[in-house]
């Protein structure tokens, strides 16, 4: 999995983990975001930057995701 990872383009990567996960993965130092929507995290890697989405990408982005989350906890 650390390959997948490390692979160096952009993506949206989802997982179930326990705690130690990302400290096992060292990741805190890579351009990697992690967030957890368990805590309401969200954890920047030391090369990491984070650009916003424009706003109609955004709101349509946002939506989906609610979409998503709705028909997971049904």
């Amino acid at each position: 999995m650390i390959d997948f990872l490390r692979a160096p383009l952009p993506y949206i990567m989802g997982l179930v983990w326990d705690e130690p996960t990302l400290d096992r993965l060292r990741l805190d130092d890579d351009d990697v975001v992690v967030v957890n929507l368990d805590r309401n995290m969200v954890t920047v890697g030391a090369t990491a930057s984070i650009a916003m989405l424009p706003g109609e990408i955004r709101h349509s982005f946002i939506e989906n995701l609610y979409e998503v989350s709705n028909q997971a906890a049904d």
